[in-house]
């Protein structure tokens, strides 16, 4: 039986500024101008999960809240994806509530690829489920929805997690420290040069053609990894392996370990990527890249 998700909110003046939820994230290494149909096509999905009205606010290039209750849920997703389609750049944010107090979100960054500057940099597709929106369908249903999220995307690498919403990642490491299964990976830092490796270890762990390629493929992925892990196509290049019937979060002040995640990790080391933009502080706030790479790396038993 899963351990329950923790509950988690941290609120100063308040304000939430730290929440538990659910994380579906894709790496995508197409550029913007063919991506974007198929990004408003995630969208439509989401939506009609959880209704439109879950995002009722936007963020605009300069980063100020737009508040999109009033508008026709059509209209909005064609002024979204259309307004930019010839920019090199694009960045799509919706969200639940100002503050991240509902747990409901959706981002999107987009640049033309291939990016000479930046060779292994990868678009960004994250979406964002409360907890107890999980626990209410179910695990298989955030299973199912997942993988229909990602044949619908051409990832070179994503993953589905619990995970904190957050303002500021200082806020968000004593809780992250103590459940090591609630990820708080920065996407926009992560994107820079991960080419087609994984982050990490998750419940969900998908892996892209290029990626499922370097691990030996569907056969000796599923060889080497024990019931209740499951290795299963997205289609015939590219694998979904899930870490038991639901997540789990383990928790270090208990001494609950996650043997299924540390299992993964030894199987896929050799691909496992530390971003090279470091966006851990240390207590004075000044990058912290060892902090990062043992979180990162944190389900491997000989670190």
């Amino acid at each position: 039986m899963p351990t329950q998700i923790p509950r988690i909110r941290t609120v100063e003046d308040d304000v939430v500024v730290v929440r538990d939820a659910f994380v579906l994230t894709f790496f995508v290494n197409e550029s913007h101008d063919r991506l974007l149909a198929r990004v408003a096509g995630v969208l439509a999905l989401y939506a009609d999960f959880v209704g439109l009205g879950s995002l009722p606010y936007r963020l605009d290039d300069e980063g100020e809240v737009v508040d999109v209750r009033a508008r026709d849920p059509r209209a909005l997703v064609q002024e979204i994806f259309h307004r930019d389609a010839e920019a090199d750049l694009s960045v799509i944010r919706l969200v639940g509530a100002i503050d991240d107090e509902t747990g409901y979100g959706f981002k999107y960054i987009g640049d033309a690829l291939p990016d000479p500057r930046d060779p292994d940099l990868r678009n960004l597709v994250s979406l964002w489920l409360p907890t107890e929106l999980c626990d209410e369908v179910g695990w298989d249903f955030i299973a199912d929805f997942s993988s229909r999220i990602a044949a619908m995307l051409p990832f070179s690498y994503g993953y589905g997690s619990p995970a904190l919403a957050y303002r500021n990642i200082m806020q968000a490491l004593p809780a992250a420290r103590r459940y090591p299964g609630l990820d708080i990976a920065l996407g926009i830092a992560c994107r820079v040069d991960i080419d087609d490796k994984a982050l990490g270890v998750y419940w969900l762990n998908f892996f892209g053609d290029v990626l499922s390629a370097n691990l030996g493929g569907e056969p000796q992925l599923a060889a080497r990894l024990r019931a209740p892990i499951t290795v299963n196509r997205v289609d015939d290049s590219r694998l979904v392996v899930r870490l038991g019937t639901g997540p789990e979060v383990g928790d270090n002040n208990r001494r609950i370990d996650l043997p299924l995640y540390r299992q993964l990790a030894e199987v896929i080391e050799s691909q496992l990527h530390v971003p090279g933009s470091v966006y851990f502080p240390d207590e004075h706030g000044l990058r912290d890249a060892e902090a990062m790479a043992a979180w990162h790396r944190r389900f491997l038993t000989h670190e």
